[in-house]
């Protein structure tokens, strides 16, 4: 078989014994790039084609017919390994930088565009697993339940938040240890174990304030929509409410099994610093409890289990009151010491 272009009648030739010379419009002609160990190809007008087993041939007839500019790229790609090399190293890299800021971005992102009566309808499923298959009756007395509660609503609207925001439940849980929940609608559960587990109600009312942190900044949802992917995450944002039922069914497990991020946690506990420092508290019952809860011979509970290590985190709250009295000072302009916020190991 012999190829050959005519340039001044713009077809392509194609001579063999059998059939002689055929003519073809080369404007009709497409030419397909050798991929991996396939030969190129030439497709002729009326569904015809051509393989090209003479190099020669295709050197040829790149120069004229109509090629496809990706399969092109493609081509050269695979002839130049070095190209290989870094585009896999970029591909990498792309990946990983989205693994790392971008799907955090858009959890965020979905979890605060997500309305508050779609987070109170998915957090009802985790709230009937949790009361059908963990919880049972508190056996706090309805004066120590309202004790607490008015603590922590004080704490609250101290610092100028709303109560009802918030949806405070004592329940028992003996399976479960010392423990405390808290879900996107603004359910906090505290666990009579952990109270036990306390020795002043300002450890307790730190815990609640730790736990108010992760609902208002949707920790929960958050994390949700980080192991359940782009769909639904992008679904969200775009206002789908059919993804609810999807992340209705997530929901659950990711909350009960308390799989908050490290940065999830520590920001959660310097949230809580922050509402205790703020209103002349000191944040040493949040780290005293935490060095308590790890301290502590029974199972691992949730509110430490995963969570970064425990003196990291006492260490951060310490820093941080320690930079809230210095900057108070600085402001005042005075040279007092600080009030007592500094975390003691017990």
């Amino acid at each position: 078989m012999t190829l050959r272009i005519d340039t001044t009648k713009d077809v392509l030739e194609v001579f063999n014994e059998a059939t002689g010379t055929l003519q073809f419009d080369l404007h009709a002609c497409h030419l397909r790039p050798p991929l991996g160990r396939t030969l190129p190809v030439v497709e002729l007008p009326a569904g015809a084609s051509l393989v090209l087993t003479d190099p020669t041939d295709y050197e040829l007839l790149r120069n004229w017919v109509r090629v496809n500019k990706l399969e092109t790229w493609a081509d050269r790609l695979e002839r130049q390994w070095r190209t290989i090399i870094v585009s896999v190293a970029f591909l990498l890299m792309l990946m990983t930088g989205f693994a790392v800021w971008g799907i955090p971005w858009l959890a965020r992102t979905a979890a605060f565009a997500l309305p508050d009566r779609a987070a109170h309808a998915v957090s009802t499923e985790t709230e009937r697993v949790l009361e059908a298959h963990m919880l049972e009756e508190t056996t706090l007395s309805e004066a120590r339940q309202a004790e607490l509660q008015t603590q922590f609503h004080q704490l609250l609207e101290a610092n100028g938040m709303d109560p009802a925001r918030f949806d405070l439940r004592f329940r028992a849980a003996p399976g479960v240890g010392a423990n405390a929940l808290a879900l996107p609608s603004g359910a906090i559960y505290l666990l009579d174990d952990l109270v036990a587990l306390a020795e002043t109600d300002e450890e307790l009312v730190a815990v609640l304030a730790h736990e108010a942190g992760h609902v208002v900044e949707r920790h929960g949802l958050q994390s949700v929509f980080r192991s359940t992917g782009i769909f639904l995450m992008t679904s969200v944002i775009l206002g789908d409410v059919t993804s609810l039922s999807s992340l209705a069914t997530a929901l659950p497990a990711v909350l009960i099994e308390s799989r908050y991020s490290k940065k999830f946690e520590t920001d959660a506990d310097l949230f809580a610093a922050e509402l205790l420092l703020q209103t002349g508290r000191s944040a040493e019952p949040l780290g005293t409890m935490l060095l308590r809860l790890a301290g502590d011979h029974s199972e691992v509970p949730d509110l430490i289990a995963s969570h970064p290590a425990t003196a990291k985190r006492v260490a951060a709250i310490r820093a941080f009151s320690q930079e809230f009295h210095l900057a108070n000072e600085a402001e005042a302009g005075t040279d007092s010491p600080p009030a007592s916020g500094v975390i003691a190991d017990p």
